[in-house]
């Protein structure tokens, strides 16, 4: 992804400073492709790796373990990207008091979510906004502009953090059909 196809602004130079994010987050298509970078995930990157002192590359559970390496390293820039942005998880970025507001005014900002986040971040299936049938969070997530219309709703965002995208676990409960017709759940991908 390239913001406005410039060679430089890429998700991770987007996700450098809070001012990039602020002026960049709230529109769509950004959102959609730099999720980690606009602090809407708390995982971590699989690929991304983090160079202590020693020169040695480590993934980034290995700043979990210890606080001083999470002192030490989260707020460090890496290969281009800011470490806390590329191991949200482990950085622990993720939580309450630490999920940033990211759509600047005038669009409205999305509210902290109100649950614990250590318990699953799944969409409510029986929520329905305003009652109408046919508007599932399924129906909020589909677009940027329902998901910017429905999000920063109190009672949507707390029944619909994934389609408000305020998480980025997968639905256990939902599979992809592949080509042999077998079903598979997300990590399969």
């Amino acid at each position: 992804f390239r913001r406005n196809n410039e060679v430089l602004k890429t998700c991770d130079w987007i996700g450098l400073t809070s001012a990039r994010r602020s002026n960049n987050c709230s529109i769509g298509n950004v959102i959609d492709n730099c999720p980690q970078a606009c602090r809407l995930c708390c995982d971590d990157d699989e690929d991304f790796r983090v160079e202590n002192d020693r020169g040695n590359l480590q993934q980034c559970k290995w700043l979990s373990r210890e606080k001083v390496r999470r002192d030490r390293y989260c707020g460090e820039t890496m290969f281009g990207a800011l470490v806390t942005n590329k191991c949200g998880k482990s950085c622990s970025r993720c939580g309450p008091s630490s999920m940033p507001s990211i759509v600047p005014s005038p669009a409205p900002s999305l509210p902290v979510p109100t649950s614990n986040p250590s318990q699953s971040c799944r969409d409510n299936p029986a929520f329905r906004r305003n009652n109408e049938v046919l508007k599932t969070c399924d129906w909020i997530g589909l677009t940027s502009a329902r998901r910017s219309n429905n999000c920063s709703i109190g009672n949507v965002i707390d029944n619909c953090p994934q389609a408000c995208r305020l998480c980025c676990d997968d639905d256990e409960d939902f599979r992809v059909e592949n080509d042999r017709g077998n079903l598979q759940q997300c990590k399969w991908l």
